[in-house]
């Protein structure tokens, strides 16, 4: 079986992403590039992905806690390795990573696509960085996402969540 990727979006919600009254303090970066990953993925000119479009709820940060059978169904898709980016860095985010880890599976971090507020006496891009180095030193790569992207072969594509 050939290796697979998987695009893992992860809390991307309107409350974070866009509303005044709430949303993070890089916003615009981050919707941004999201906007740019996805939108060639998503061009009719593309090869479409196998499994596109799952939409997986949690109950907790850690989206492969809350949904024991995710492994089995990302494996099932051809999926080895897990491309990972979304709102808050330090809480869903660096979880659902841990949790792939956990499970098996290869996990890539976008820098540029991750992000949360300013908190814990720190600034966002601080918390940025510790959360890159804690998946880091777990073994996860970290790559910017613009890097990735140019990169990116869309055959490898198994699924996006």
């Amino acid at each position: 079986m050939s290796s697979g990727i998987a695009l893992l979006v992860i809390d991307i919600q309107n409350k974070l992403a866009t509303a005044p009254q709430t949303r993070i303090p890089r916003c615009e970066e981050i919707r941004a590039a999201v906007s740019a990953i996805l939108a060639p993925l998503r061009a009719p000119t593309s090869r479409k992905c196998n499994n596109c479009g799952w939409l997986v709820s949690k109950t907790v940060r850690n989206a492969f806690e809350s949904n024991t059978a995710l492994p089995r169904r990302l494996r099932a898709a051809g999926v080895d390795h897990i491309i990972a980016f979304g709102i808050q860095s330090e809480c869903c985010v660096v979880e659902t990573c841990k949790g792939a880890i956990a499970a098996g599976f290869g996990v890539t971090l976008l820098s540029g696509a991750h992000s949360m507020y300013d908190g814990r006496g720190k600034l966002v891009i601080e918390i940025e960085h510790e959360v890159e180095a804690e998946l880091r030193d777990l073994g996860a790569q970290v790559i910017g996402w613009r890097g990735w992207l140019a990169s990116l072969n869309k055959s490898e594509l198994k699924a996006e969540i």
